[in-house]
């Protein structure tokens, strides 16, 4: 230590501010970059234990140089209202190295780049091109299974006719839920996003879809009504426009998005062409490329949804709500 008078050397006092922390930095570098990463630590028989998923940048570091730093903080007020945080880091710590730890977050190793198209879940407003899409990917994969909900699977019903029977599945059939009066809860079930967000090679996920009778979703088909359209309309009130957000839909695209790494989520009608023309190509499957391309127009599509709510809401003062309702 280059300030040899700010060098703390006594073992007990060292031991006493390690127990006396809270949080803690590791610094690591691997000769080509620094990394320093805030960590909740524990502490027993001279031994610091701290939360690390398997695999990552952290554990990548300390493979190549396990010579690192660590910051102690102690000079920190305690305020009351935090105490259930305190708690909750307690409890973490305590737990730290079991399998589930409630802090932890799955990092992807492996995925494949191909993936077989075998379910598809479509909703949508905007059913341009389905005459179309549809038949040509049972064409393409006759095994494919479909599942829908509302004035999506009555159009999907009426296209396939006959067919549709060994194909076509109402979600609430699949899910053991009913919709919701006024379509209000349709696809927002366990089920459904088990079947969206597990991930390929994990065990765990493997076995909850197992045992919730769930499937891996490979494909999303769904476009939302357009907000703008509701608050176009000549003196459309706060509540109309609430009425006419949006929840489950905006969800199951965006979970579909996030699991590029097997799913494709498919917002536009224009790219139906293409996705048909790519699984063709790949005997019934779609690439990590076009689920990318695909996930990065269904966040922008969201992002494009919500703003619009945001805006519509923001030009609105309270007295416009409260003139819509009696209480």
């Amino acid at each position: 230590m280059r300030r040899k008078d700010k060098e703390i050397t006594d073992n007990a006092e060292i031991e006493s501010i390690i127990r006396r922390s809270m949080v803690c930095r590791l610094a690591m570098t691997d000769k080509n970059r620094s990394y320093i990463v805030p960590l909740c630590f524990g502490y027993k028989d001279h031994t610091l234990y701290f939360h690390s998923a398997g695999h990552g940048k952290k554990l990548d570091m300390l493979k190549k140089n396990n010579s690192v730093c660590f910051e102690f903080d102690i000079d920190y007020e305690p305020i009351k209202s935090d105490k259930a945080c305190v708690q909750f880091l307690n409890d973490s710590i305590n737990n730290l190295g079991k399998e589930g730890d409630a802090m932890s977050i799955n990092v992807v190793a492996k995925i494949d780049d191909l993936v077989t198209v075998k379910h598809v879940l479509a909703s949508v407003f905007d059913k341009t091109g389905l005459e179309a899409f549809i038949p040509q990917l049972l064409k393409i994969n006759p095994e494919i299974k479909i599942y829908s909900t509302g004035g999506t699977y009555k159009k999907i019903k009426e296209i396939l006719g006959e067919k549709a029977e060994s194909c076509l599945t109402q979600v609430s059939d699949y899910t053991g839920q009913p919709e919701t009066q006024g379509g209000l809860v349709k696809t927002l079930d366990f089920k459904i996003y088990l079947g969206l967000l597990t991930e390929t090679y994990n065990d765990a996920h493997n076995d909850d879809i197992k045992r919730t009778g769930s499937v891996h979703i490979d494909m999303v088909i769904g476009n939302l009504y357009p907000f703008k359209d509701t608050i176009s309309k000549p003196d459309v009130t706060v509540e109309q426009a609430r009425g006419n957000i949006d929840i489950g839909g905006p969800c199951m695209i965006r979970a579909s998005a996030k699991n590029y790494l097997r799913v494709a989520s498919v917002v536009d009608p224009s790219d139906y062409e293409s996705i048909i023309s790519e699984m063709k190509a790949n005997h019934g499957s779609i690439s990590l490329k076009l689920r990318y391309r695909l996930a990065q127009k269904a966040f922008q599509y969201t992002a494009v949804y919500d703003r619009t709510i945001a805006d519509f809401l923001g030009s609105r003062a309270i007295e416009n709500v409260t003139e819509c309702y009696e209480y």
